[in-house]
């Protein structure tokens, strides 16, 4: 564990996520957190949709 990570959370990446951390939320109540490249991609994404959707394109 990296210093300053909080203990009992799971950290959404995009590419590793396990049946033992989802395991881990849905019973044994974890968090979850999501990883700053990853919120990043998010963000991205939601850009380029809201882009097409005021496009002639729709």
């Amino acid at each position: 564990m990296m210093i300053g990570e909080r203990k009992n959370r799971v950290r959404l990446d995009g590419m590793s996520l396990t049946l033992e951390d989802v395991l881990r939320v849905a019973r044994d109540g974890w968090g979850v957190e999501l990883d700053e490249e990853a919120a990043r991609k998010v963000e991205e994404a939601s850009a380029a949709v809201k882009a097409w959707e005021n496009s002639d394109d729709v």
